[in-house]
């Protein structure tokens, strides 16, 4: 059985999907040639998080009528791990709520999308406030609930 991600871009009202090679379970189009692996480097020094993008290169055939007609930059990215005979229910998340950060053309064949998680997101938008005595993870949720993060 040959694993498969699906990949989903979604502009909040339309959403387009592929996925790497061919499927039984699945009719999108096998237009995705590859996904970079997840990695998310952590400094040793001051125990900080550098937020892991990931790199989706597809068929230029399948993605330029997209980004000709739409505006893609900041729209969402969710991509799915499953099997070329599994339906999309099945498939598991590998990448979820990124964020297309830049579209580059590569060969002539090929589109180079560059795809930020939440985190890198946080890093592009000046936050202020002020969480006295609050659970680190409740002032992150107030930070990602009320400012202009999608």
């Amino acid at each position: 059985v040959e694993p498969r991600l699906l990949v989903e871009i979604t502009d909040g009202t339309t959403s387009w999907k592929a996925v790497t090679g061919e499927c039984t379970g699945v009719t999108y189009p096998p237009a995705i040639v590859s996904v970079s692996p997840l990695a998310t480097a952590v400094g040793t020094l001051k125990k900080t998080i550098k937020p892991s993008n990931i790199s989706i290169v597809v068929e230029d055939d399948w993605m330029r009528p997209i980004f000709v007609n739409n505006e893609l930059k900041n729209q969402k990215v969710n991509v799915t791990l499953g099997a070329e005979n599994l339906v999309e229910g099945d498939y598991e998340d590998y990448f979820v709520n990124g964020w297309i950060e830049d579209i580059i053309p590569t060969d002539g064949n090929t589109v180079e999308i560059t795809v930020s998680n939440v985190l890198g997101r946080i890093h592009e938008v000046d936050i202020t406030g002020a969480w006295y005595g609050v659970n680190p993870l409740e002032a992150v949720e107030d930070i990602l609930l009320n400012s202009s993060i999608d």
